[in-house]
């Protein structure tokens, strides 16, 4: 499931490691890079997590998407 074996894989020989369990998902349409640099100007995405409330004008994006009806949502057990 997931990225379970290469994250397994790339902390095997840690003495301690940390996560945070995903327990629900929901998965909104996509938005064009039109649209994103409409409300952003020039747009590079992130390449891995970003605080929104340091970015005002992408959180603003971010709700406008999440105002729109979700494709899915999805509960996640884990084991």
């Amino acid at each position: 499931m997931g990225n379970g074996a290469s994250v397994l894989a790339y902390v095997q020989n840690l003495e301690q490691v940390f996560a945070i369990p995903i327990l629900h998902v929901t998965e909104y349409p996509g938005a064009p890079i039109a649209r994103l640099r409409d409300g952003l100007g020039s747009f590079h995405p992130p390449q891995g997590y970003v605080r929104l409330t340091q970015h005002p004008r992408l959180l603003e994006v971010c709700e406008k998407v999440a105002l729109e009806a979700p494709i899915r949502h999805m509960s996640v057990r884990h084991r």
